[in-house]
């Protein structure tokens, strides 16, 4: 995934998030000093310099524990939120842990834990949200939903049923904030709103466009 990422052609080609279309109004006599403006937010009872977060993506082999090391020293300067990539290969090897553990590199900043939505239909699913949250000792757990990447993923388990209710169960036990995160394809206000009744505390919302996931699995399965 990260070779083929920097690599190959995987975005979206005309998809985009709209935002270009948006316009910022210029005030040329802004009334304020710029020492006085403060971006400064509470997440998950720590204090950050701007509402910024180094969304999750990777882990579980030693190139991505590099990237995850680097990226957890950008966000403990900058003092911005971070999270690491999908933990389900480390929950099932404990040797590959160590590549999601830089919390001694980020002792300041909200660390994010990241499973998928569809590991919620597997045996014992709500201990392995537990542990994922221990093992990077994070200060919430991201639930990511890619149902397009994990129905073309040779190894995917595209069961995606009554998710809604698990993903109510794990944020009703789990002991810490529960978020949803897609990955590229948008939320729709129904998926926002089933969210907000099953108690999720937030989500972490990509938007339609940039890195296509499902073109990145079409390389993995045919190198094209």
């Amino acid at each position: 995934h990260i070779r083929i990422t920097l690599e190959e052609d995987v975005g979206f080609g005309e998809l985009t998030t709209g935002l270009e279309r948006y316009r910022l109004v210029h005030q040329a006599l802004p009334e304020l000093d710029l020492d006085d403006v403060d971006t400064g937010v509470e997440m998950l009872g720590r204090r950050l310099s701007a509402p910024v977060v180094i969304s999750c993506m990777t882990g579980g082999v030693e190139r991505g524990a590099q990237i995850n090391r680097r990226l957890a020293r950008a966000a403990q300067a900058a003092r911005v939120a971070m999270g690491v990539g999908s933990q389900r290969a480390a929950l099932d090897d404990a040797a590959l842990a160590e590549s999601f553990r830089v919390r001694d590199l980020a002792p300041d900043v909200p660390l994010l834990a990241n499973l998928g939505v569809s590991q919620l239909r597997e045996p014992g699913a709500m201990e392995r949200c537990r542990r994922a949250v221990d093992m990077v000792g994070a200060d919430a757990l991201v639930l990511h939903a890619n149902p397009l990447q994990v129905a073309l993923q040779p190894e995917g388990t595209p069961r995606f049923a009554g998710l809604v209710e698990l993903i109510g169960e794990v944020a009703a036990t789990a002991g810490v904030a529960v978020l949803l995160k897609e990955v590229g394809w948008g939320l729709s206000e129904e998926v926002a709103r089933a969210m907000s009744e099953a108690g999720v505390a937030g989500l972490d919302v990509a938007g339609a466009g940039g890195t296509s996931w499902a073109r990145i699995e079409q390389f993995v399965r045919y190198g094209e």
